[in-house]
Parts: C-alpha cells; structure tokens; sequence
C-alpha cells in the first residue's frame, strides 16, 4: 500500500497531465463524436490522453496474465 501511495505522490504531476489530457479529450466529444476516443493516430488527439489510453489497453492483458498465472 506505501508502495503505491509513494507512486502515486512522487508521479503526481505526471497523473495530473494525463486526467488533464482526459478530461481535454471528453470535452471535445460533443464536437468530435465519441469515436474520436478511439482514433489514435488522430494528430488531433490530446498527447496525454493518447498516453492514458496506450497505457490502459497495454494494461489488460498483463492484468489477464497475471489472474491466469496466480490461480494456478
């Protein structure tokens, strides 16, 4: 849990641009369409939110591997 907190204080700015980059990139979905949120290699697309995203979906399958190799 320390561990975690300590990321999280000593990344802060970091988290900051990338909610920043989110909430950028949600504000423009009345003018974009949602399906800008998925549009990577969209030049328009906040850098910081590309980031958030690359890192969440990269996340998934090493979450998946991790549940598959701990119930063995």
């Amino acid at each position: 849990m320390s561990t975690a907190l300590g990321l999280l204080l000593y990344y802060r700015h970091t988290w900051r641009q990338l909610l920043t980059g989110l909430a950028r990139q949600l504000r423009a979905v009345p003018t974009r369409g949602a399906a800008s949120q998925w549009r990577v290699a969209d030049p328009a697309m906040d850098v910081h939110y590309r980031l958030l995203f690359i890192l969440s979906v990269a996340t998934v399958p090493v979450g998946l591997a991790g549940v598959a190799l701990e119930s063995t």
